[in-house]
């Protein structure tokens, strides 16, 4: 399942990052970083997190130059509004897994 979710989260931010670039962020640079959640000493009797074993972290650069960081964190009302456009566009097309949320 993580690996297909790792597919799924770069894939998301490949196109949403072309969408960007139509909504006037060009220079925009969106990354996709799914960190898997601590699952103990041992995993195969973990509680597993209602949200799965993988955690989805968007990073942007919403500008030449800048570094990544948590879209969440740094984007202006503008940006995720952008953000919000371009990913609307890529949901239409393709379903993500389910039990996939963004955090």
């Amino acid at each position: 399942m993580s690996r297909q979710r790792q597919r799924v989260a770069k894939r998301l931010a490949t196109e949403t990052q072309r969408h960007l670039a139509d909504l006037g962020m060009a220079e925009a640079r969106l990354d996709a970083v799914l960190e898997s959640t601590p699952l103990g000493e041992d995993p195969a009797t973990a509680e597993v997190p209602s949200w799965g074993a993988d955690q989805l972290e968007l990073m942007l650069a919403a500008n030449r130059g800048e570094p990544a960081r948590p879209l969440r964190k740094v984007a202006s009302g503008g940006e995720l509004s952008r953000y919000h456009a371009g990913s609307q566009d890529r949901a239409g097309r393709a379903r993500p897994p389910r039990h996939t949320h963004l955090r």
